[in-house]
């Protein structure tokens, strides 16, 4: 019996991978605009190579030993760099 949801699955799978595209291209554009604006406006706080972004995923590296993460995203969200952080 379990076999039969397998098709209402897939069918949901591929709606979302035909539908998906275009916002994980904006998403992996944004992305880039974010690790290229980091390295502009961080001079030596943190550490990020915008060459490395091809996905959504930024990877950074804070250079301050004062600073930690949290306290890097608040500022970020409270200059409007960025408006919410998903923190892993």
């Amino acid at each position: 019996g379990g076999m039969r949801q397998v098709g209402v699955l897939a069918a949901a799978c591929l709606y979302g991978l035909a539908h998906a595209e275009m916002n994980l291209r904006i998403d992996n554009e944004n992305a880039k605009k974010l690790a290229i604006g980091i390295e502009k406006a961080t001079h030596g706080v943190v550490h990020v190579d915008s060459k490395l972004v091809e996905t959504n995923i930024v990877h950074l590296r804070i250079l301050k030993d004062d600073l930690d993460f949290k306290k890097f995203a608040n500022r970020l969200m409270s200059v409007k760099f960025i408006t919410q952080m998903r923190i892993f």
